[in-house]
């Protein structure tokens, strides 16, 4: 069974070549739909329904030089789904609906003030959604709720927003921003998923700019095995939370930016076997931290470059390893346990390792470790220097290196 309605307002040229759906008699194959649309304040409403699992097809364009245009393309039913909008424009709005199968859709947006937005669901199965939008203050979203989730939404411009949802099992989700500044984006994987991987990548402004490049971006993962990676250049702020019983996780956050810039990152993850990465250069007064209060053999490394720095880890669990490196003058290392605060790295556990570099002014490093293979290191150079290590229980070893005005104490039990 099929239905098919298109409605067309405004100054527009519409065509429908050699279109099944309006050839006379019902098709055997499957739906199609092909409307091309030029002029301003057009509208497009397509409603395909497929039952008996033939494939639905639908193209929707556009033109060039239009304003105020908008496309909403339903399709529903068990056949193999395929939607494609092209909109040149500004101010235009596209809204794909596929709630069958194996749907597939692209958006693909030129122009300002454009919004555009898929959703794909009710036991979707291989879904596959991609929005390209180019120009200013345009917003994407995506929300998928099947199995073999893949989306990607691409935006080039000032002040974009974009939004990705996946609830199914091995989806993947790639996010890129480019050029741009100002722009908001996140990622959300939901429970019951494995192997997923998301990326979001977001470039804009240089290191020798005079003006601050902000950007927001959360990447939420709920599996096992999941990967996050946040690039971002003169960024702002980057989150990556990956939730309970999510074992043998890799979240990173790479950020280096303009000179202007500070970045603030932050890792949370609730399983053991997790690695959580944190890269802050080119830019002052940067915050990371990464909390890994649940689960054993937890790495955490974070490296810092540039002044006023400030960097947290905390840990709890056994046969965990933490690794920070500060580069610069007037950074801070702290980390917490619980309620408990120290200035340094603070393990409770089996097989600790901690190291930490500072290299710049006024520099203090504390490392506290209670319980088994133990192991600490410290170096600073340069002026003002403050070392502690205490160390609590089994095979300890440490090791201070400094150069400046020193202080350092060393107590193992």
């Amino acid at each position: 069974m099929k239905s098919i309605q298109s409605t067309l307002f405004a100054l527009s040229v519409f065509l429908l070549a050699n279109s099944p759906a309006f050839a006379g008699s019902p098709s055997t194959t499957g739906d199609s739909a092909y409307i091309t649309q030029a002029g301003a304040g057009g509208t497009v409403t397509t409603n395909q329904t497929e039952t008996s699992g033939n494939p639905n097809t639908i193209t929707v364009i556009q033109f060039a030089e239009s304003i105020f245009e908008r496309a909403d393309v339903t399709q529903s039913g068990s056949g193999n789904n395929r939607a494609t909008v092209n909109q040149y424009g500004d101010s235009e709005v596209a809204r794909v609906k596929q709630l069958g199968a194996s749907g597939n859709a692209s958006v693909n947006q030129d122009g300002n003030l454009n919004a555009a937005k898929v959703t794909q669901g009710e036991t979707s199965v291989s879904e596959s959604a991609t929005i390209e939008q180019v120009g200013t203050q345009n917003e994407g979203a995506v929300s998928q709720g099947g199995m073999n989730d893949i989306a990607t939404i691409t935006q080039s411009g000032n002040g974009n927003i974009s939004f990705l949802t996946q609830d199914g099992a091995n989806g993947t989700a790639c996010i890129s921003q480019l050029e741009t500044s100002q722009n908001k984006v996140s990622i959300d994987q939901e429970a019951g998923s494995s192997f997923e991987q998301a990326m979001i990548t977001q470039t804009g402004g240089s290191s020798s700019s005079n003006e601050p490049v902000f950007y927001e971006a959360k990447i939420t993962q709920r599996g096992k095995n999941d990967q996050a990676t946040i690039t971002v250049s003169g960024g702002h702020s980057s989150l990556i939370e990956q939730g309970e019983m999510a074992d043998s996780e890799i979240a990173m956050i790479d950020q280096s930016g303009a000179t202007k810039a500070a970045n603030d990152a932050r890792i949370a993850q609730n399983g053991k076997s997790d690695q959580a990465t944190i890269t802050q250069s080119g830019g002052d007064n940067n915050g990371a931290w990464i909390d890994q209060n649940s689960g054993d053999l937890n790495i955490s490394d974070i490296t810092q470059q540039g002044n006023g720095n400030f960097l947290g880890v905390a840990q709890v669990g056994s046969g965990n390893k933490v690794t920070s490196i500060q580069t610069g003058n007037n950074n801070k290392n702290s980390s917490t346990v619980g309620s408990q605060l120290v200035d340094g790295i603070l393990q409770i556990g089996d097989n600790n390792i901690a190291s930490t570099t500072q290299t710049g002014d006024a520099n203090c490093a504390v490392i506290r470790q209670i319980g088994n293979s133990n192991n600490a290191t410290i170096s600073q150079i340069n002026s003002l220097n403050t070392a502690i290590i205490d160390q609590s229980g089994s095979f300890k070893v440490a090791d201070i290196s400094q150069t400046g005005g020193n202080f350092s104490s060393v107590t193992q039990h």
